[in-house]
């Protein structure tokens, strides 16, 4: 019994140990950098539509890479919810209008509204 409390704590603490690692980076209060991959967390890339999606990407020669991260409904919500104070993800792609309320509501996602928004007609 003490050894399986030993092997968990051990354990525990390489978890904690190891994710510290991706929090902290060269930040050089450089806001305009851009990334060199964008991660979507998304439950929209099987039947082949992820690979469709890297073509339309790679066509567009964007200047990154976007990493796609396949997570089914429940997943993606306890997912976003668990990395709520330390995101990984850029962009949730999919996902039900209730769900996303929820997210909001629980203070989870960050609106965005691009620069370009002005110029867009408003639909009615």
């Amino acid at each position: 019994m003490k050894q399986k409390v030993m092997v968990t704590l051990l354990m525990s603490t390489m978890i904690v140990i190891l994710s510290a690692c991706g929090w902290f980076g060269d930040d050089n209060g450089d806001e305009t950098a851009m990334a060199d991959a964008i991660i979507v967390y998304t439950n929209q890339t099987s039947g082949g539509r992820e690979t469709r999606l890297q073509t339309l990407i790679s066509e567009a020669n964007l200047g990154f890479s976007v990493e796609f991260v396949e997570l089914a409904g429940q997943n993606l919500r306890s997912r976003l919810i668990a990395e709520k104070n330390f995101p990984i993800a850029d962009v949730v792609l999919g996902g039900g209008v209730l769900e996303h309320l929820g997210l909001k509501n629980e203070g989870v996602t960050t609106p965005f509204f691009p620069t370009w928004l002005d110029t867009v007609d408003s639909v009615h």
